[in-house]
């Protein structure tokens, strides 16, 4: 019998730090949990800080020795809130869906909490029911389980028509942190090729050049995002922690009429959702979305054509982002392309028997080193596979050839890499050639004009197939149920992603994976 109540005894015992450690209690104790945290004000007058002071009515409900104190400004809005990002993120589940708050009030109104972060933003209004005493308000956040939180806002006077007053809160019962924070950045983003001469460079946020001055990089547009600017490697970035949208206000308006093309580099590890927006006065926006690749830098060259209609490129004056997830930006700058010191009047890539023929001409030459001719399989990383001297300097046409002896089988990409004699070099278009494969099914080839993607697949035996093709964060780009003939089949559609795409064909018993590259238009 002692025994069988020891045991009990025990299970009653795991359970109940089981259950408790489900929460963090923000005691606001000198060495405990929530005074040292940073907590903002905002919609309250001239917002004065949030204070932590002695109870003023300890006992009974309330023992506690310190307790914050909210002053409730007169000329304040009614939502006058207290917010802090220094909680452990979390994700609401069955365990942990409760959260409670102490709080002393000398009048009846909703004591809000919201929760902000990854999710769709969450509050809970409950009216105290006692004055001038403490009270402890629950409230139940099951109908939010599943969703992730970073951000904690306390709106403990949520009435309109009040006069200043002041409102104690205390011991919140909170979700203790369970999400593992996601990656973030150690090296730095790759440094501009662009001559802020040459190039013509307008910069609105990048250590490499002059930026716009008096630029807002965090302006309040009612964004739930966290904006700050921290070192990667030595080098300011922006963070753009649970984005939903974020600004950036420029330090004057600008003209970019005579650039073409607008840089963008950023690094996320879990967003699947990314576009910025191009604004002119009077409301004139348009988005770019990013095609994403996690967890490396992406540098992204937008055509500024891209936002026209209806920017005027002659007077912009802000950027939005809009997405979801943590991404860190840099080097954000409009620029002209120099003109190259290679004319290319055209190359071409083919297939002759096992090998690959490569072919290209120059209309014109400055001061040109040398070629190289670089492969791909996974159309990501490339290894340079031939070198070709250059004539120097030229005003005719000049032929040039070289072979690959050893293609993958599937596809191979190729693309063309000039060098200056000073070292500089320039990258010229990626063609792409396939080899036959064994396999009963094989993509053969891709070809990209513009938004339009073609793909040829063989099939060793006709019927009915699958196809769907995703970009790198899963979004579907297309998807088809189609019928092949045997041998060679083809597949069109239109989509503006591009970098690494996934095509996927299957007829429920084969299945065919590649991964291919779609340039920016």
């Amino acid at each position: 019998m002692q025994n069988r109540l020891l045991f009990l005894s025990i299970i009653f015992l795991t359970t109940f730090a089981q259950a408790t450690a489900q929460y963090t209690n923000v005691d606001f104790e000198p060495a405990g949990i929530g005074a040292s945290w940073v907590w903002v004000m905002d919609q309250n007058g001239d917002n004065p800080p949030l204070e932590f002071i002695a109870n003023p009515v300890s006992g009974g409900l309330n023992t506690s020795a310190t307790v914050a104190k909210f002053t409730a400004r007169a000329a304040g809005q009614p939502f006058a809130l207290t917010f802090t990002d220094d909680i452990a993120p979390f994700v609401l589940n069955a365990t942990n869906d409760i959260i409670k708050i102490m709080v002393y009030k000398t009048k009846i109104s909703n004591v809000t909490i919201k929760l902000e972060g990854s999710s769709a933003p969450v509050e809970i209004g409950i009216a105290n029911t006692v004055i001038n005493q403490w009270e402890e308000i629950t409230y139940n956040f099951s109908a939010s389980v599943g969703n992730s939180y970073s951000r904690l806002i306390v709106i403990p006077d949520f009435a309109s028509g009040r006069t200043e007053n002041i409102i104690y809160f205390d011991n919140i019962q909170l979700p203790s942190g369970n999400i593992t924070p996601p990656a973030a950045p150690t090296t730095a983003a790759p440094t501009p090729i662009h001559d802020e001469t040459t190039n013509a460079v307008i910069s609105i946020f990048s250590d490499s050049y002059t930026n716009v001055p008096g630029t807002n990089t965090d302006p309040f547009w009612g964004q739930a995002t966290n904006s700050t600017e921290e070192l990667i490697a030595g080098n300011n970035t922006l963070k753009y922690e649970n984005l939903n949208y974020q600004g950036t206000q420029f330090g004057s308006n600008q003209d970019v009429s005579a650039r073409e093309f607008l840089h963008v580099d950023f690094w996320t590890s879990n967003s699947t959702d990314l576009g910025i927006y191009l604004i002119s006065p009077g409301g004139r926006e348009k988005e770019h979305v990013f095609t994403i690749i996690p967890n490396q830098w992406n540098s992204i060259e937008i055509e500024l054509s891209d936002f026209v209609p209806p920017v005027n490129l002659s007077d912009v004056f802000q950027f939005k982002v809009e997405g979801n997830g943590n991404v860190w930006f840099d080097n954000l700058y409009f620029y002209a392309p120099a003109a190259f010191p290679v004319s290319l009047s055209n190359f071409s890539a083919e297939a002759q028997g096992k090998r690959t023929h490569l072919h290209w001409e120059t209309a014109t030459e400055t001061d040109n080193d040398h070629f190289q001719i670089e492969r791909s399989v996974a159309g990501s990383v490339f290894t340079p596979i031939a070198t070709v001297s250059g004539i120097g300097n030229s005003t005719s046409t000049q032929s040039y050839e070289a072979w690959d002896e050893s293609p993958s089988a599937g596809i191979n990409y190729y693309r063309l890499k000039q060098v200056d004699v000073d070292g500089t070099a320039t990258y010229f278009n990626t063609l792409s050639v396939s080899f036959a494969s064994d396999r009963p099914l094989a993509l053969v080839t891709c070809n990209v004009v513009s938004q339009n993607v073609q793909l040829t697949y063989y099939a060793a035996s006709g019927g009915r197939y699958e196809v769907m093709v995703v970009d790198m964060a899963g979004r579907v780009l297309h998807q088809d149920a189609v019928t092949f003939t045997e041998g060679l089949n083809e597949v069109s559609f239109d989509t503006p992603a591009s970098g690494i795409i996934v095509s996927m064909l299957s007829n429920g018993k084969q299945r065919s994976v590649d991964k291919i590259l779609k340039p920016n238009r």
